[in-house]
């Protein structure tokens, strides 16, 4: 995996926050899926608050204000 300097990092993550807010933020989906012949569903749901975690950023910032 490449390390990234400050900057590039930073570059990263605001660009994806923005494609998040529009393509993620506050929808849910359903995932229907075989496993072992049983059908399975699992529900996905995409917070403002979920974003900060899936990054793995540590910040003292809350989860909404991130």
């Amino acid at each position: 995996m490449k390390n990234y300097n400050k900057e590039e990092a930073l570059k990263i993550i605001i660009d994806v926050a923005i494609k998040y807010e529009e393509r993620l933020r506050d929808n849910h989906f359903l995932i229907i899926y075989s496993q072992n012949n049983k059908i399975n569903a699992v529900q996905v749901g995409f917070r403002d608050s979920n974003y900060l975690h899936m990054t793995g950023v540590k910040s003292r910032l809350s989860a909404p204000v991130f």
